[in-house]
């Protein structure tokens, strides 16, 4: 035997005595894997990880999050929920505020809009939220909450991760990958492939450096899933690069139309733009010697961060992948993971021992140099939970409105911001906690009622605003005349098939979802498997908890008196009525800053992720040039391990917004011709500072190509609904609802001069209130959009404030059918005096007998309008003023004859002279006219000078005053 063979022999047999003990120790030592054939055997693991690896609060999140909260809309009852409410809260020394006394019917403490009893009419939320303030019976919480509770609200993800992943299986196919991600999960049972395979890199390689080499690690990014996925998904990649969420067309084009830059006519400027549609990719290059759009800079340092080729900040809330595993790789709030990764879970050790807590502001100050977040496992999933929506929907929007979430505008402290350092807060925000959406509490998630084809829809085009993949209430409910459509799965027809192999792929809708079922079918012809009929109900199974909700279905329950007048139902959307609050963000004021210092703003709040990192961050960007003259732009940016990698351009974009607010909703009309409420979504007022401090834009309202004002509010549907509907005062007698402004305010009376002002001094004048949108003239002072959406005309503003009878009596009549004992017994209305007087006449109402029951037809309301009539004239005829005389007994009488009514009088609202009686939600006496007063009296015309007014053909639409819609 030669000698150098010999020397390689002994220097092997030491090298393997060596290395594979230590190899087994290393694989041995890891939590799941217990079997020493694991690399042979698959194996089931438990989702969980031992509380060793992990702490106790990162496994408590995914814990079943879902409270049991007692039904305050069915039964009235208000409940203890200390069960809400962490051990710190009940702990904490402060006076308790105790809970309502029982009562067994609505009272007006049950209807009154979210916040308004404990804000009143003009205090600012700031002044006046506390802890255990309740409303509709449900304790909620403000920020002045312990950091434990907030900490504990923030972390929580509402769904347990056996749902959202289903059967959990240990990798075995990586090949020297293993070596060191030995224990990491399979990514799904469709996709048993080596790591290389999705990957890259070298899977023979021995060291790390070589191994990664040119490995990608996320394949599901739209710049490599063509190449990695697109043979067998190529239809559905093509679909998400179409989609908005991908192209970002509608917050570009908008944008741009909005602040005057792009007309209607102009190409659609698109991240992907689609040839064959004419459309050019954005940004559009600029001519030589010309100056981009001071729009396009705006949109790339602030707007383009939100669409799912970009990187979001590392930091609480907004830890995500790219391209489709945006949506379908799993994050927590915290960006933990608990993968049984030994790589992953080595680093995640180091890092956090580096952050303690990473859902501190001081952490969330550091987004761009913070490490990335790791997905929970490293495992598809389609059952994507609300937390992975509102990574990036919880700007000013539908997600953190679903999470009861009221987020805090930037505002000046009156202390360093380092004094806050250790204060949670998620996306970069402190918020307040108020009233969820009835299917948040109730366990829903946003995929249980947004379907796939709606968030993939490639149709998305600009200026056209497609809404008919949007869900509707009536899709699930049906409407009081038909039931949701249905569907047969039969096991011969291919759609049915293909339905039940989309529904094995849920873990939460496997096996449930089989044939001869029936399934929904919802206005739209679109099927909904995940709702199927069981017996008598509809039952909708969640896809992301499996959790059984039965569907309350309109034609099955009795008809409420507001669901009675049919233009209620056919013209209103249901969440005019039923949304109990809205995050509505007035007069968004962007400030170019080009000076080479922003000290001045050190002291604010900012919750934008640039501003946060360029003023508070502890270290600078390792790209940044000149410290505090520089902005982010997001289409420049990377993501690795360890950085956000960018171009920092000169010019500091600064949102502020001159205020928040959530009882304030304007209704208008929607491009499907219904009422709806609307939000100020692009409300701009654009100044520009040079270099030298000098103010070169101040405030200035942005033109649209058209000449109207740019100040632009679309129709919005607040995803805050419960039962109990607002109140008819809410919209009948409330002039900030119908557009003209809080009358307690000064308002614009003459649209024309206003604009003619501006132009003239580039400054607010104190009358604009940024909720009016139009003049007493009906003479629009905002834009709203889609074009085929509008603002309340004239003739609607008269026919909504008109206090007619038929609108008396179905206001009383709603009134009773809610048994409003503390409404219509109130010392502190001026007709309860009158009313016990008139007790004394007529005798005490029958309290155990309702005005309405399901028999209740037309004719008993023009019954009860024709005995207001008689009285009416009774009193006009009575020389004494302070002797009225209430219709109770004539009430009676038709009582006696039509048992479908009670003996109970009428409210003294219905008389005319009470017709100016004060409504508990507005200060506006219900009998005024809001199109004129004393100041400025009612004019009949709509002139058409100067800004554009709203047609004539839709004024005939409403010519009958004498109903109500």
């Amino acid at each position: 035997m030669k000698p150098g063979l010999l020397q390689k022999i002994i220097f092997l047999s030491v090298s393997l005595a060596i290395t594979v003990p230590l190899f087994l120790s290393l694989s041995l030592a890891q939590p799941f894997n217990q079997d020493k054939n694991y690399f042979k055997n698959r194996k089931q693991i438990s989702p969980r990880i031992d509380k060793d690896s992990v702490p106790q609060e990162q496994i408590d999140q995914f814990s079943s999050n879902n409270q049991n909260f007692s039904d305050q809309e069915n039964g009235f009852t208000p409940q203890n929920n200390t069960s809400y409410i962490s051990n710190s809260v009940v702990e904490k020394k402060m006076t308790e505020i105790p809970d309502p006394k029982p009562h067994s019917s609505i009272d007006a403490s049950d209807l009154r809009d979210p916040l308004l009893s404990v804000r009143g009419m003009d205090m600012d939320a700031e002044e006046v939220l506390s802890p255990g303030t309740t409303i509709d019976g449900v304790r909620f919480f403000s920020s002045d909450e312990t950091q434990s509770f907030i900490e504990t609200e923030y972390r929580k993800s509402n769904f347990k991760i056996e749902d959202v992943y289903g059967r959990v299986v240990a990798y075995d196919k990586g090949q020297r990958c293993l070596t060191c991600h030995g224990g990491i999960e399979e990514i799904s049972s469709n996709h048993r492939f080596s790591c290389t395979r999705c990957h890259g890199g070298n899977g023979r390689a021995y060291s790390k450096k070589s191994a990664h080499k040119k490995m990608v690690s996320n394949p599901a990014d739209l710049t490599h899933a063509p190449k990695y996925c697109g043979k067998c998904h190529a239809d559905h990649i093509d679909n998400v690069a179409k989609s908005s969420m991908a192209t970002a067309k509608g917050q570009i084009n908008l944008t741009r139309y909005n602040w005057g830059t792009q007309s209607l006519e102009s190409p659609t400027l698109s991240l992907i733009p689609d040839g064959e549609k004419g459309e050019k990719l954005f940004p559009p290059e600029v001519q030589a010697g010309g100056q981009p759009e001071l729009v396009d800079d705006f949109l790339q340092k602030k707007c383009l961060r939100c669409h799912i080729q970009s990187p979001s900040p590392h930091r609480a809330g907004e830890y995500r992948a790219t391209g489709c595993a945006s949506c379908h790789m799993l994050y927590s709030n915290d960006g933990m993971s608990m993968t049984r990764d030994r790589a992953i879970q080595s680093i995640q050790r180091k890092k956090s021992r580096k952050q303690k807590n990473p859902l501190s502001k001081k952490i969330a100050a550091k987004s761009f140099q913070n490490s990335r977040g790791y997905p929970i496992l490293h495992k598809f999933s389609v059952a994507i939970p609300s937390s992975q929506c509102e990574t990036c929907h919880h700007e000013s929007g539908p997600g953190i409105e679903y999470e009861g979430l009221f987020k805090k505008p930037a505002r000046k402290k009156p202390h360093s911001n380092s004094i806050d350092k250790d204060k949670p807060i998620l996306f970069g925000s402190e918020h307040k906690f108020l009233i969820q959406d009835i299917h948040r509490e109730r366990g829903m998630h946003c995929i249980d009622c947004h379907e796939s084809y709606e968030l993939k829809n490639p149709n998305s085009t600009f200026p056209k605003n497609d809404i008919s993949t949007n869900p509707k209430c009536e899709d699930c409910h049906g409407t009081h005349e038909k039931e949701p459509g249905e569907f047969l799965l039969v096991q011969s027809l291919d759609n049915a098939k293909e339905i039940i192999k989309k529904a094995s792929i849920n873990p939460n809708l496997k096996g449930k979802i089989k044939f001869g079922d029936l399934i929904l079918r919802d206005n739209q012809g679109k099927l909904r498997s995940h709702i199927k009929k069981q017996k008598k109900d509809w039952v909708l199974i969640s896809k992301v908890t499996g959790k059984k909700h039965i569907i309350p279905i309109l034609k099955n329950k009795k008809t409420p008196v507001a669901h009675s007048m049919k233009k209620h139902m056919n013209l209103i959307e249901c969440a005019a009525c039923h949304a109990r609050w809205t995050y509505s963000e007035w007069g968004n004021h962007v400030i170019l800053d080009n000076r080479p210092n922003l000290e001045p703003w050190r002291d604010w709040s900012f919750s934008d992720p640039n501003l946060q990192q360029t003023l508070f961050g502890v270290e600078k960007p390792t790209t940044q040039t000149s410290y505090l003259s520089q902005d982010f732009n997001w289409l420049t940016a990377s993501d690795s391990a360890n950085e956000i990698s960018g171009k920092w351009q000169p010019g500091v974009w600064i949102e502020l917004l001159s205020k928040t607010t959530w009882d304030k909703m304007l209704l208008g009309k929607n491009s499907r011709g219904k009422y709806s409420i609307l939000k100020p979504r692009k409300q701009y007022f654009i100044s520009e500072i040079s270099s030298q401090g000098e103010a070169l834009k101040s405030a200035v309202i942005p033109s649209l190509p058209n000449g109207n004002p740019g100040l632009i509010m679309t129709p919005y549907t607040p995803h805050t609904i419960r039962k109990i509907a607002r109140s008819c005062e809410s919209c009948h007698s409330n002039t900030e609802t119908l557009g003209l402004g809080d009358p307690k305010l000064k308002t614009i009376f003459d649209a024309p001069s206003f604009f003619e002002g501006l132009t003239s001094e580039p400054s607010l004048p104190i009358n604009f209130q940024l909720w009016q949108t139009m003049d007493s003239n009906g003479i629009l002072l905002q834009s709203v959009w889609p074009l085929e959406s509008r603002l309340l005309n004239s003739n609607e503003l008269s026919l909504i404030q008109e206090k007619n009878d038929k609108y008396r009596a179905n206001r009383y009549l709603a009134l009773r059918e809610r048994g409003f004992p503390k409404l219509l017994n109130r010392n502190s209305f001026p007709y309860d005096i009158r009313h016990e007087a008139n007790k004394g006449l007529y005798g005490n109402p029958i309290d155990n007998e309702d005005l309405l029951t399901d028999e209740t037809t037309d004719e008993d309301i023009d019954a009860i309008m024709q005995i207001i009539q008689e009285k009416k004239s009774i009193n006009e005829q009575d020389n004494s003023s302070s002797q009225i005389i209430e219709p109770e007994s004539s009430v009676y009488e038709y009582r006696s004859q039509n048992s479908t009514l009670s003996s109970d009088s009428v409210t003294p609202g219905l008389s005319e002279q009470n017709s100016q009686e004060m409504s508990p939600y507005s200060t506006t006496p219900l009998g005024e006219s809001i199109l004129g007063n004393e100041n400025n009296p009612k004019k009949e015309t709509l002139p058409l000078n100067g800004w554009q007014s709203l047609s004539e053909e839709k004024i005939i639409e409403f010519s009958e005053p004498q109903n109500s819609p």
